[in-house]
């Protein structure tokens, strides 16, 4: 089977049900409340000031947070297609469907193709995905750019083409979302990894060629930094970025980790063998992951920014002391459950790519930590989809690969997308 019929084969079912449901949101004139807040109040607004000064935009200053890429894209493809905000709407669907085709592409690298399918499914509903493919939104556009750079360094042959592409990819990332700068510690990470292997010219070389890889990335972010004097417009500078370390951050994203894992763990081969073997690790790592909620700060606080998101509403049905217990539960248990996956991994030939990947969620984890808003979407796509190849390495080639996919991750899909059609149909 050729490269491109496998990826067709393993993006048709989770396009489609990203397709099913963008569709719903258009036909019943829905809008997803907080993307269309960002939309109407910030994104739409930079649109519209780009188009009255093209070519030749003011970047210095605007109403976003976020870098100008985006919204230069949808500058130009508005003078192709229209520019009126439903047409900037459903063009904004084209990058949903391209991020869903390279996360399930890339999954099926790993594994058989429907099982991959199975495993991008939940990605495909997550109500974050949806959102950001049916406004005029940044996520979907650059976690489609982040989704492709990752991809291209997760394995050991890299081709100089390979290497542009990734390069290309992570410019496009940071162009458009100034914090994926993030994504240098996987792109880096990968050349150590070849390197403490075996210390060879050609491992050098390899490095070298990584650094490469982030030097046009990095200097579009420092050129940002000078042009708005610090991370983000001067509009956003009070607003986004912490005048501290945003510890709850990195609890929060095991406990959504926690909450997400169940469904895929069904999917894990012996999983009761690995629990035995490691039961002394599993436990010191889920006390751990406890101690990320139970030291700072982690019942929802509207003022605090821990607010957004089905796991915040969650998070408050059990506080003490300000500390959602909730979440200490559930950040412990995602905190285990890595313990399980690396233990699945770790007599694999893909041990190597999930250290990349580890090292790219703990990456985008640390990145958040400097923001002052902990909305839930912020790290939703990020979970799902390391979720989501995490599962596609453990199961590899397995025969039993399609049918052990096919339960949870499926379950899931099922939730997320009843929990979407709930919330268009009462909010």
């Amino acid at each position: 089977m050729s490269a491109a019929a496998q990826v067709m084969r393993a993006a048709w079912a989770p396009v489609l049900i990203l397709l099913i449901l963008v569709t719903g949101v258009f036909v019943g004139e829905h809008l997803i409340a907080s993307h269309a807040y960002d939309q109407n109040l910030f994104h739409i607004q930079v649109v519209r000031q780009f188009e009255m000064q093209w070519p030749v935009p003011d970047l210095s200053d605007y109403s976003a947070a976020t870098g100008p890429l985006y919204h230069l894209v949808m500058v130009v493809l508005g003078g192709v297609f229209g520019n009126e905000l439903e047409t900037l709407r459903v063009l904004s669907a084209l990058f949903g469907v391209a991020f869903v085709v390279i996360v399930s592409g890339v999954a099926a690298r790993f594994t058989e193709a429907r099982a991959a399918a199975f495993l991008t499914m939940p990605l495909a509903a997550s109500i974050y995905v949806v959102a950001s493919a049916t406004h005029v939104h940044t996520d979907d556009f650059a976690w489609m750019a982040s989704a492709l750079c990752i991809g291209c360094v997760l394995f050991s042959k890299r081709s100089a083409k390979i290497l542009v592409l990734a390069s290309l990819a992570m410019f496009v990332a940071v162009a458009a979302r100034q914090n994926f700068i993030w994504l240098a510690g996987p792109v880096l990470f990968a050349g150590l990894l070849d390197l403490g292997r075996e210390r060879t010219v050609s491992a050098w070389r390899g490095l070298l060629a990584l650094i490469a890889v982030v030097i046009p990335s990095l200097a579009v972010l420092i050129t940002f930094v000078i042009l708005w004097g610090g991370l983000v417009p001067p509009h956003f500078q009070e607003f986004h970025v912490s005048s501290g370390i945003d510890w709850i951050a990195a609890g929060y994203a095991l406990g959504l980790l926690g909450l997400y894992a169940p469904f895929f763990l069904l999917a894990v081969p012996e999983t009761a063998v690995l629990i035995r073997g490691k039961i002394t690790m599993i436990v010191v790592a889920a006390l751990a992951g406890m101690l990320f909620v139970l030291i700072p700060e982690s019942a929802p606080d509207l003022a605090a920014g821990r607010t957004g998101g089905p796991l915040w509403t969650l998070s408050g049905l059990w506080v003490v002391a300000d500390r959602s217990l909730p979440l200490a539960c559930l950040s412990g248990f995602g905190a285990a459950s890595l313990v399980i996956f690396g233990r699945a991994l770790s007599a694999t030939p893909a041990r190597r790519s999930w250290a990349i990947l580890v090292c790219a969620l703990v990456a985008s984890t640390v990145t958040q930590m400097a923001n002052a808003q902990s909305f839930q979407r912020y790290f939703d796509t990020p979970t799902l989809l390391f979720l989501c190849w995490t599962l596609a390495m453990i199961l590899g080639d397995r025969k039993d690969a399609v049918g052990r996919s096919s339960v949870g991750p499926a379950v899931l899909t099922v939730v997320l997308a009843s929990l979407l059609v709930v919330r268009l149909v009462a909010f």
